[in-house]
């Protein structure tokens, strides 16, 4: 039997694992392409072919990657067998698109690496309020769940919920209204998921302004809320 027979039997056999595995890397390889070997003349492909048989040969027979427990022996040695399909029918003067494909493919998808998924050490955001008011917009609320997102997927260290006031009103009054903004966050965030004895809530009221105004003097930006989140470290899970 001769090598081309048995390296297409051998492709035929591992279709199934194949067809099983593609779906962890970021390609199908259908075959349909086009790859970008097809543009090249039949000298420089036929070497560029024997560069991806040979590397893909060496790599599946790695201790290594057939111990692995991710596709790489699979894609590998899929690549193999259709690179080599391809070498067959180039040395026949026949340029097969469908092996080429293949081929092309599946050596990216045999070193294929999915990227980093990195955590941010930690985040922040600062919700804004109407005067004497402490409901949230959409728009706050979309914020807010980025965030509890991303510390239901870190893990939460500690999240700081500050409420603020401007200058319009009492001061017991404005304390009292700081404490109902951030209950207004606080609550928001735990619904979202958040550890509630990990988020801790301060209420400042007219304190700490962060525009100085005169008394009764309305401001936007003294109207707030603000969130610092922690999360528990820099590295994605």
């Amino acid at each position: 039997m001769s090598r081309l027979v048995t390296t297409i039997m051998g492709a035929v056999l591992g279709a199934a694992t194949f067809a099983a595995s593609a779906a962890a890397g970021p390609l199908v390889c259908t075959g349909s392409g086009p790859s970008e070997l097809l543009d090249l003349d039949n000298r420089a492909l036929m070497a560029e072919l024997q560069t991806r048989l040979d590397r893909n040969a060496t790599r599946a027979a790695s201790h290594d990657v057939v111990y692995s427990t991710s596709p790489s022996y699979t894609h590998s040695s899929e690549a193999a067998a259709h690179c080599s399909i391809a070498v067959g029918y180039m040395r026949t003067r026949t340029r097969d698109e469908e092996s080429i494909n293949r081929c092309d493919c599946l050596d990216q998808l045999a070193t294929y690496q999915p990227p980093v998924n990195t955590c941010p050490m930690e985040a922040s955001t600062t919700v804004y309020f109407d005067t004497a008011r402490w409901a949230m917009t959409p728009a706050d609320e979309a914020a807010l769940t980025s965030i509890a997102d991303e510390a239901n997927r870190c893990g939460l260290d500690r999240a700081i919920v500050a409420g603020h006031t401007d200058r319009v009103g009492t001061d017991a009054a404005n304390q009292s209204l700081s404490v109902r903004r951030a209950d207004q966050v606080a609550d928001f965030l735990e619904g979202r998921g958040l550890d509630r004895s990990r988020i801790d809530e301060q209420a400042y009221g007219e304190s700490q302004l962060a525009v100085p105004t005169d008394d009764n003097v309305p401001e936007r930006r003294n109207r707030r809320t603000e969130v610092h989140v922690r999360f528990v470290s820099d590295a994605g899970s």
